[in-house]
C-alpha cells in the first residue's frame, strides 16, 4: 500500500549566529520558507492585468508617477550634523537608553531617492492585504525591516502615552517658545531658525527641541513640510528622559497608509481621465502627496 507524502512549506537548517554585542558565535536552527510548487510549470502565471503605467500611457497622457511628490524624503544638513554632535556629548545615555542612537545617527546621511523605483512598487500594491502581491507572490515591509533599516524601537510605551505633571509643563514651554517663532521674521518654526535658535541659547529644553526637530523632520513628517510640528512635543519629551517608546509600528502603520493614498490617487486620477474623455466640461485635479 502507497503512502502519501507530505511536504513542508519551509525547511529548518542549522546555521551560525554572531552576536553584535560580544562576537560570540552559536549555532542555532533557522527556518526557511520553500517553494510551494515542486516543478516550474506548476507555478503561478503572470497576471494579464496591465499595471497602472500601461493604462496611462496608452491614454496618451504624462505618465502618473511624474506627478509623485516626495514631501517626506529629506537629506540632511550641514547644521543638523553638527547639532547631532553637539547633543551627543550630553545627552548620548538617554537617547540610548530610549534606543534611538541607530535612528538618529541614520539622519546624517544622504539617501538618494528613486522616483521611478517606488511608483513601480506601488502598481503591485494591495490595500486590502497591505502586501506587494507580484506575479511570483506576495511580500511586505514588516516590523522587523523598520526596527533593523531604520532604528526604531519595536518595544515601549505608546506615540500616545500622557505625560506625567513634569512632562506636561516641559510640552507647554515647548508650545510658548514655538508660538514665538510667529513673531520671527519666516513666521513659523522652520527648521533653519529652530536650529539657530536652540544651537545659540542653549537652555534645558534643547534637547527636547533636537528631538522634536528629528521626529518632525525624519520621523513624522507633516504639512507644512519645513517646519517642526507641535504634534512631537510629547513623543520628545518622553524620549528625553529615556523613556523608550514603540516608533516602529506606528512609522510602518504611516508607511501603510501613504502607499494606499498613493495607490488610490493614482486610481483617482485614472478615473477622473476616463470621465474626462466622455464629459469635457468635467475639471478635477488629484495632487500626489504620500
Amino acid at each position: 500500500m502507497a503512502t502519501e507524502q507530505t511536504y513542508s512549506i519551509c525547511e529548518a537548517r542549522e546555521k551560525e549566529m554572531v552576536s553584535t554585542k560580544d562576537g560570540n558565535i552559536t549555532r542555532r536552527i533557522g527556518r526557511f520558507l520553500k517553494p510551494f510548487v515542486r516543478y516550474s510549470y506548476q507555478a503561478v502565471k503572470v497576471p494579464n492585468v496591465p499595471l497602472l503605467s500601461e493604462i496611462f500611457s496608452h491614454n496618451n497622457s504624462q505618465s502618473w508617477h511624474s506627478k509623485v511628490h516626495f514631501k517626506g524624503w529629506k537629506q540632511p544638513k550641514k547644521k543638523w550634523d553638527e547639532w547631532i554632535e553637539k547633543i551627543a556629548v550630553k545627552y548620548v545615555h538617554k537617547q540610548n537608553q530610549a534606543g534611538i542612537c541607530d535612528a538618529i545617527m541614520s539622519s546624517r546621511y544622504e539617501t538618494q531617492c528613486s522616483r521611478d523605483l517606488v511608483p513601480g512598487l506601488v502598481e503591485f500594491w494591495c490595500p486590502k492585504t497591505n502586501t506587494f502581491v507580484f506575479p511570483w507572490g506576495e511580500g511586505t515591509v514588516t516590523l522587523k525591516d523598520v526596527m533593523i533599516l531604520g532604528g526604531f524601537p519595536v518595544l515601549g510605551e505608546l506615540v500616545t502615552s500622557p505625560l506625567l505633571e513634569e512632562l506636561v509643563r516641559v510640552e507647554e514651554e515647548m508650545k510658548k517658545i514655538w508660538k514665538e517663532f510667529s513673531k520671527s521674521k519666516s513666521k513659523r518654526a522652520n527648521y533653519g531658525a529652530w536650529i539657530k535658535h536652540f544651537m545659540v541659547n542653549e537652555n534645558e529644553f534643547e534637547h527636547v527641541a533636537f528631538l522634536s526637530m528629528w521626529l518632525s523632520r525624519y520621523v513624522f513628517p507633516s504639512l507644512p513640510d519645513d517646519i517642526v510640528g507641535s504634534h512631537v512635543f510629547p513623543i520628545a519629551a518622553h524620549l528625553s528622559r529615556g523613556t523608550k517608546i514603540a516608533l516602529a509600528p506606528t512609522v510602518l502603520a504611516s508607511l501603510y497608509q501613504n502607499l494606499r493614498l498613493l495607490k488610490e490617487n493614482a486610481m483617482a486620477s485614472l478615473e477622473h481621465q476616463h470621465s474626462t474623455m466622455l464629459n469635457p466640461n468635467v475639471r478635477k485635479i488629484y495632487h500626489f502627496k504620500p
